[in-house]
């Protein structure tokens, strides 16, 4: 075989393949299970959400990017305190990243929370002005009503001249 006729064959296979999966794009989703629903809880009060974690059916956290906030919702009401705010620098895919509860929550209440550390003390989004180990995962407490730092688990580099 050429290389003339192998790079069109390869041409060919790449146009088959971009076809079928643009075709893929186009299928509108579709709820599988009858037992779900699909509703709106809330659609003001939040700002570049990142993520939820769910206490409960109806009670759960909304993490926020660029502000560091982890805000509460519970039966549909948006809490009008946060129950955590970090001096973030959420510069590219920098900020308040993701949390994850301990599986022993119900009796330690424990939170773990991984995030860009600010090196102003404020939220910014600025990429030098995070410290060279602000990437990190730090343990916090749940008292009920907000979350206070515990203890440092990993720092990691963030520095980032780009």
């Amino acid at each position: 075989m050429t290389p003339r006729l192998a790079m069109r064959r390869l041409t060919g296979l790449v146009l088959v393949a971009a076809a079928s999966f643009a075709h893929a794009d186009t299928t509108p989703p579709a709820l599988l299970d009858p037992n779900l629903q699909v509703s709106t809880v809330i659609n003001t009060g939040i700002s570049q959400p990142m993520g939820i974690v769910f206490l409960a059916a109806n009670d759960f956290f909304v993490l926020e990017k660029a502000s560091g906030q982890i805000k509460r919702v519970t039966n549909g009401v948006l809490q009008p305190t946060p129950a955590l705010d970090l001096a973030v620098n959420s510069n590219s895919v920098r900020g308040l990243l993701s949390m994850v509860l301990d599986p022993a929550f119900a009796t330690n209440h424990f939170a773990y929370i991984r995030w860009t550390e600010s090196s102003t003390g404020a939220d910014s989004a600025v990429a030098l002005e995070t410290s060279l180990i602000g990437n990190r995962v730090d343990r916090f407490v749940w008292n009920g009503s907000t979350f206070t730092f515990d203890r440092p688990i990993i720092a990691l580099r963030s520095l980032q001249t780009d």
